[in-house]
């Protein structure tokens, strides 16, 4: 469009330094026709930066001026636009909490509360008018959202989160920002309403506390079944959309990779489902029985799921128990393992 017929600036609207260049300048040719009742022309313009933020159906503004610059007419274009964030924009984690890093209740059918760290690649508005902007965290497969999540109170825990200064500067790492708004359950999906007129900008960050109810089953971290997913829904300024508002898709939460690459320590892609152990399919052998002695502990389990590479074994001791700084693990002695024949009790070594 620009070229030595038609003279483009680039500038912005608000008139401050790091403003973004959000405004452009036509300077149209004197030989062109007029702009009249029956009379249009067609602008098309390329090479445009496109941000990596989303944004909901909104429409853009336009002003005429005349050949001075002045006697200005503003308009907005009848038609919308709209963008889903680039991937990575939207991100949202669990927060690693519990003795187990998978929530206060981690075993199955419990009623676990898990905290997320959600930042937005999208603004979501909510019109009086039109109360269908949602945010929604969408649970793995057998999860379900708790009845109780409306009276979760965000804001009267002190995760540890909220206490880490790492880098030892005097300010804490992580705010303790949480928003204000009804919350819904809808089988797996924990449907977060905004207030009318209420806005979270895009690129905020703000906590959630969610109360799920776990699978029935064990589920491990590295199942693909395991993924969480934050979805934000909207019709923005349109008033034609009709039926289901529009969406910017599911975004999911950090990968395992990440996880690693971070440390497990403080976020988490999706929390693993403890199973129980059935009775009888587990027993502690002590080496003795005194009173603040120190012995060995031969250890009888039964696995629900298989552990894989990698996999992590953990045994929580009672109060009073410790197992020092200089625990040492090793396989049984020989005559406890199978060395051949069937069944399905035989036992195996844990070392190999």
């Amino acid at each position: 469009l620009c070229g030595p017929s038609v003279q483009c600036v680039v500038t912005s609207v608000a008139n401050t330094h790091s403003a973004h260049r959000n405004l452009l300048k036509l300077a149209l040719p004197s030989n062109m026709d007029d702009i009249t009742v029956g009379m249009g022309h067609t602008l098309k313009i390329t090479q445009l930066t496109i941000p990596k933020g989303g944004w909901f159906p909104t429409r853009l503004g336009f002003q005429l001026t005349d050949e001075n610059d002045a006697k200005p007419f503003f308009s907005m274009t009848e038609s919308t636009t709209f963008k889903k964030p680039t991937s990575g924009t939207t991100s949202a984690r669990l927060v690693v909490s519990g003795r187990t890093g998978n929530g206060p209740e981690p075993f199955v059918s419990d009623v676990n509360l898990v905290l997320v760290r959600v930042q937005l690649g999208a603004t979501v508005k909510q019109k009086s008018s039109d109360t269908s902007a949602e945010l929604r965290v969408q649970l793995p497969l057998g999860y379900s959202c708790s009845s109780s999540i409306s009276s979760i109170g965000s804001h009267t825990f002190s995760d540890d989160v909220f206490k880490q200064d790492r880098d030892a500067d005097g300010y804490l790492d992580h705010a303790r920002g949480f928003v204000s708004g009804s919350w819904t359950n809808k089988d797996r999906l924990c449907v977060y309403r905004p207030g009318d007129n209420m806005a979270l900008f895009a690129g905020s960050v703000f906590y959630v506390r969610l109360a799920v109810n776990n699978p029935s089953q064990a589920l491990s971290k590295f199942e693909a079944e395991n993924c969480w997913n934050l979805e934000m829904v909207g019709k923005g300024v349109s008033t034609t959309l009709s039926g289901a508002p529009w969406s910017t898709g599911l975004a999911p939460f950090i990968s395992i990779q990440q996880e690693a690459d971070w440390g497990n320590t403080t976020w988490a892609s999706n929390f693993a489902v403890l199973g129980t152990l059935a009775p009888g399919s587990q027993a502690i052998q002590p080496s003795g029985f005194g009173r603040g002695a120190v012995h060995s502990l031969r250890f009888f389990i039964t696995t629900i799921k298989g552990l894989g590479e990698n996999g992590l074994l953990m045994i929580d001791a009672p109060k009073g128990f410790g197992f020092g700084t200089t625990c040492q693990v090793h396989d049984l002695e020989p005559q406890y393992y199978y060395v051949g024949g069937q069944g399905v009790d035989l036992s195996h070594p844990l070392l190999v």
